[in-house]
């Protein structure tokens, strides 16, 4: 949204009254609306009770909060802060399992924190994978995504982001 609106093409008001006229700003509404900026979300907030997701990467920082990082966002105190104004938090899935078979606290301490957990995104392709979930050698091969997907199941995660939805199933 920042870049946008640098350029004089701000998004939020057109967002905003495209949701009203289809009447999805309610707590029910069947979306979820996803940023990796701290204000815009936080401005939707105050205009919507529509489900905000807060996305988090593995390194840097929201580009609207250069004082701000995705580190100190997934520390608990950091998480508490995101549902102030968040239902979710859509989280790099090296964030959740930076080593196969063995997951982080963050899906545990966001749930504390009263938000919802989303990961993003799962390939089924060898090159998307963690070496130890590849099959074979050749990188648009598919690999074992199905299986790291169970596995972050296991794990409490609310919703995935994924390129072959059929995996999901």
């Amino acid at each position: 949204p920042s870049y946008f609106a640098a350029l004089g093409l701000p998004m939020e008001e057109v967002f905003v009254a495209t949701l009203q006229r289809r009447g999805l700003t309610g707590a029910d509404a069947p979306i979820l609306i996803q940023c990796f900026e701290v204000g815009a979300l936080q401005r939707l907030r105050a205009r919507l009770a529509a489900p905000l997701l807060q996305l988090v990467a593995a390194s840097g920082g929201p580009f609207d909060r250069p004082d701000l990082s995705y580190a100190a966002m997934t520390t608990p105190e950091g998480l508490a802060g995101i549902a102030r104004y968040a239902d979710w938090i859509g989280a790099d899935t090296a964030l959740i399992e930076p080593t196969p078979g063995a997951p982080t606290a963050l899906i545990a301490e966001a749930h504390a924190a009263g938000l919802r957990v989303a990961a993003w995104t799962f390939r089924a392709e060898n090159a998307f994978l963690p070496e130890a979930d590849r099959i074979g050698d050749d990188p648009a091969a598919h690999g074992r995504a199905r299986e790291r997907l169970a596995r972050f199941a296991v794990y409490g995660l609310d919703a995935a982001f994924m390129d072959q939805p059929a995996l999901g199933r």
